[in-house]
């Protein structure tokens, strides 16, 4: 083997993987946040892979890796493993969800634009 497959050869062993990067990124998300599929999707390299995604997660039993943080871009909490009921009681030992199955603590672009105009209306009052 020459010097220059070598070198190819260690830089391919070095790439991550798209799995392993959704690990990664879903590894970092804080107990009691939550992130949707789409934004893990955007932040492992692929915006347009949240479906692979959850599938990725499906196959995750690792409790290192916190799948039940990822939920679906309405609000809602998705899928999981090992069932949407103990999804949603770790959800809610969290403190991301009060009930039902829609996340509370979710700071939506139509909630932000809705505080901006209020804050801006205020200053006119």
């Amino acid at each position: 083997m020459g010097q220059k497959a070598v070198e190819v050869y260690f830089h391919l062993k070095q790439m991550k993987t798209f799995k392993q990067k959704v690990f990664e990124v879903v590894m970092k998300i804080p107990r009691g946040k939550t992130m949707s599929y789409k934004e893990v999707a955007r932040r492992a390299g692929n915006a347009k892979a949240a479906r692979a995604v959850g599938k990725i997660l499906k196959t995750n039993y690792d409790p290192k890796i916190p799948c039940h943080r990822v939920i679906k871009s309405d609000g809602t909490i998705g899928g999981y493993n090992r069932g949407i009921k103990q999804k949603a009681k770790l959800l809610k030992k969290e403190g991301v969800m009060q009930s039902g199955r829609t996340i509370t603590k979710r700071l939506t672009l139509r909630k932000l634009i809705l505080l901006y105009s209020l804050v801006l209306l205020s200053e006119f009052l």
